[in-house]
């Protein structure tokens, strides 16, 4: 008898998870509280949601991240582009078979959206060479053993139960990184 191949719809739903881990993951590390993480159908039916809520505008303009021009505000929107290249970045790094060309493509184009205010007025090639230094920057914090993990341990959460609440999905992250550290 021969051993049963992985479908198409099995390498979508494993890459789905592993997509949303590396969203969650990057949320978690730069401080947003994780609210859901979902592999089910939203809306068309496919495809995966990671919900999470960053800091008060309150906040956000003691840190000086409301004011144009500054390094405070483009350190928090690039840190904005590597929460959307995680899921891209983490699906490639941890199930590269399931990787298609237009899974990320929102992804992608909410980080561009971000690239262009941070980069307002670009010299010939500056927005690419920024896109690609935070995309280097995201396999960086996905490749540290605690957060690669983290990653790990919410892809086979969500493999295994389809939908994770916020306190869920924290409590899994925050467990994978502290053994992983200790």
């Amino acid at each position: 008898m021969k051993p049963l191949q992985p479908s198409e719809d099995d390498y979508y739903i494993e890459g789905c998870a592993y997509h949303e881990a590396g969203h969650a993951v990057a949320f978690y590390h730069f401080k947003h509280r994780l609210l859901l993480i979902s592999i089910t159908g939203q809306g068309d039916g496919k495809g995966g949601v990671t919900k999470a809520e960053g800091p008060s505008q309150r906040i956000l303009t003691k840190r000086g991240v409301i004011w144009e021009n500054t390094p405070e505000r483009a350190r928090y929107l690039s840190d904005q582009v590597i929460m959307n290249l995680a899921g891209e970045v983490a699906q490639t790094q941890f199930c590269p078979e399931s990787v298609r060309a237009h899974h990320s493509t929102y992804d992608r184009l909410d980080a561009v959206r971000l690239i262009k205010k941070i980069v307002p007025i670009p010299m010939q090639g500056e927005r690419e060479t920024v896109l690609e230094e935070l995309f280097r920057e995201t396999r960086v914090l996905l490749n540290e053993p605690p957060y690669a993990a983290a990653v790990e341990a919410i892809a086979q959460a969500l493999l295994e139960h389809k939908e994770l609440s916020g306190n869920q999905a924290t409590d899994i992250v925050r467990d994978a990184i502290t053994h992983r550290i200790c």
